[in-house]
């Protein structure tokens, strides 16, 4: 068990940067970079969410997610409005301006999200779960806009690059 958890990245200037995370952080289990390249959330194995400003080298926010599970995972918004973790459990997100948890959206409570992505211009997001079921979401209500099963196997839905085709 490591005494400290180092991640490195090259940043603006050129040269490689380092960050430590206490053991109290427990090991490191995923992590993402916001789009702006201002930020790195990370998962850790002991359930707990850590945000830090990159820019600065300090933590922004932290939060408790409970014990990582198979296929949790994070990703931020297309602007990095938002940071959501999907798991087994369903999906949760975080305002990344305040650092606060927002409401869980309900119709995703308990489900078994594979993956999610948004569309680079309009409020929308695609949502697959481990039972194949795909459904196009719009972010400001969050509420379900299109429900469909593809006939082939997907292992995650995201959009393609022109006019908001699902892949």
């Amino acid at each position: 068990h490591p005494s400290h958890i180092e991640m490195w990245w090259h940043s603006g200037n050129g040269r490689p940067e380092e960050i430590r995370l206490p053991d109290e952080f427990g090991r490191l289990y995923k992590a993402t970079i916001s789009p702006t390249g201002r930020e790195l959330a990370v998962l850790t194995r002991n359930g707990r969410l850590v945000v830090w400003d990159l820019l600065r080298s300090v933590e922004r926010y932290r939060g408790e997610i409970g014990p990582a599970e198979m296929d949790m995972n994070a990703k931020y918004s297309d602007q990095g409005e938002t940071l959501f973790i999907y798991s087994p459990k369903g999906l949760r997100r975080w305002d990344t301006r305040t650092g606060a948890e927002l409401p869980i959206v309900e119709a995703l409570r308990n489900r078994h999200v594979v993956s999610i992505d948004f569309h680079p211009e309009r409020p929308l997001a695609v949502t697959m779960c481990d039972n194949r079921n795909v459904t196009v979401w719009d972010t400001i209500t969050w509420e379900p806009l299109h429900n469909f099963s593809p006939n082939s196997v997907l292992t995650e839905a995201r959009f393609g690059l022109e006019n908001g085709t699902i892949l």
